[in-house]
């Protein structure tokens, strides 16, 4: 009874632990020699930092990536130099560390301020067994996802605690974000609007967009030095043209192109598979890429234009969204036979998917102004995301936003439901049938089909 009361006393904290465990014994279990492809060129922009020994934010000349994250990594490359640790483990322990504390406080804060109820011991330690059935790769290794979605809605939520202090950490946390990844400088008008919906007052919610104003331009200043004096730019957001990995082009538009044929995209780090990109061509996809003359778009109006006149092209976005939401492996990079995925875990998936959808449209009429705000954020930035070359690891705000309706159900929504039970059921079937017919057929898409 005792051991109940102080685990109930300080959940928080002993699920933040457990969290972090299971993570360092998957991390031992599953050893990294090397990092790859996005992990390798964060980990190298991060080493680059004090290149001529000395730290100098100068030193970071690639205009592909934000330095934030860079900085953000150099504490445990700093930790391992000193006490002469092995570099890729000392930097997955740091994140284990970080990301421990995150699932510990900064998630219940989140969920609290969406669902504006305490979040239970017991709903805490099924949102982490979640995490870690789906996403457990990516708390392990340098890559902009986890934090980036966390950083996005800690900046939402912060502006619940009413204070000048967390609107500056506020306007700090959004920016940060929009650096390590790009595409949430589209939350910025939907940020807006709900700091005045959530701020009561004239004047509070002045006050509160100066400070988060504040803050928002000091985390600018690094990038802004960064551009300024190695690309000759005075823009705030990353300067991805100014890459030689971009060729001086738009890496919107690259994603664009890409994105007409390929409906999903993931890394193979293992030799079964001849490349380590590995693409799901869409028949219809490529149809539209040859109707345009297999060229590169030049602007995004053409692109627009050309949508406008081809509307088959939503019947591949709606399976574009689909695959952004089919998560095959809870890793980062696909290893082994990647012909074969599990079965068991897509179920799951499906199933989770369709309880937090169904819960969602059962309080849809009950949920405050602002929360509806926040969802549909998450669903302009699906949007936004769908036409490009699509990967899983892009839909990580939406899948926890699902996770959070999914550990709050409640008895409410369970009698909610009972009154049309025998059509929720028919369409869970249908809803699981339908996934899994989309996934195998997504596999069989794929660009390099298996040698007999």
């Amino acid at each position: 009874m005792k051991i109940n009361s102080i685990y109930h006393s300080y959940f928080k904290l002993i699920n933040g632990l457990i969290f972090g465990i299971v993570l360092l014994i998957l991390t031992i279990l599953n050893p990294v020699l090397a990092f790859r492809y996005d992990c390798r060129l964060y980990w190298e922009l991060t080493h680059s930092l004090d290149s001529d020994g000395v730290f100098s934010l100068l030193n970071f000349k690639e205009a592909l990536r934000g330095v934030l994250f860079s900085i953000f990594l150099y504490p445990s490359l700093k930790i391992s130099q000193v006490f002469h640790w092995n570099e890729l483990l000392t930097c997955r322990i740091y994140l284990i560390a970080i990301y421990s504390i995150c699932f510990s406080w900064l998630l219940p804060l989140a969920y609290k301020s969406f669902l504006g109820k305490e979040f239970q011991s017991v709903r805490h330690g099924i949102l982490g067994i979640l995490l870690l059935i789906f996403w457990w790769e990516y708390f392990t290794l340098p890559l902009t996802d986890m934090i980036g979605m966390i950083l996005l809605f800690t900046s939402f939520f912060l502006l619940h605690r009413k204070k000048r202090f967390y609107f500056f950490l506020s306007g700090i946390c959004l920016y940060a974000a929009i650096n390590m990844r790009l595409v949430y400088i589209l939350s910025i008008p939907f940020y807006f609007i709900y700091l005045l919906l959530t701020i009561e007052g004239i004047s509070n919610k002045i006050k509160s967009i100066g400070f988060a104003f504040i803050g928002f331009v000091i985390a600018v200043a690094p990038q802004w030095y960064v551009n300024h004096f190695n690309f000759n730019s005075n823009t705030w957001f990353v300067p991805t043209q100014a890459s030689q990995a971009t060729g001086g082009k738009s890496l919107l538009l690259m994603q664009l192109n890409w994105g007409l044929s390929i409906q999903k995209y993931e890394t193979n780090t293992d030799t079964i598979y001849p490349t380590p990109e590995v693409k799901y061509l869409d028949a219809s996809g490529v149809n539209l890429s040859g109707i345009h003359g297999n060229k590169d778009f030049i602007s995004t109006s053409e692109y627009l234009d050309f949508v406008f006149h081809h509307p088959i092209i939503f019947k591949v976005y709606l399976k574009k969204l689909f695959n952004g939401f089919d998560i095959t492996t809870p890793k980062a990079y696909l290893t082994g036979d990647i012909y074969q995925r599990s079965i068991v875990l897509r179920l799951l998936n499906y199933t989770i998917i369709f309880l937090g959808l169904t819960i969602l449209l059962l309080r849809w009429k009950s949920m405050e102004k602002r929360n509806l705000l926040f969802i549909g954020m998450a669903g302009f930035l699906i949007a936004a995301l769908v036409p490009t070359a699509l990967e899983v690891r892009f839909f990580i705000p939406a899948q926890i936003l699902i996770y959070f309706m999914v550990v709050s159900i409640s008895k409410t929504d369970y009698s909610m439901a009972k009154k049309n039970g025998f059509l929720i059921i028919v369409l869970y079937l249908c809803f699981i049938g339908s996934a899994n017919y989309l996934s195998n057929d997504t596999m069989h898409q794929i660009e390099f089909t298996q040698k007999n």
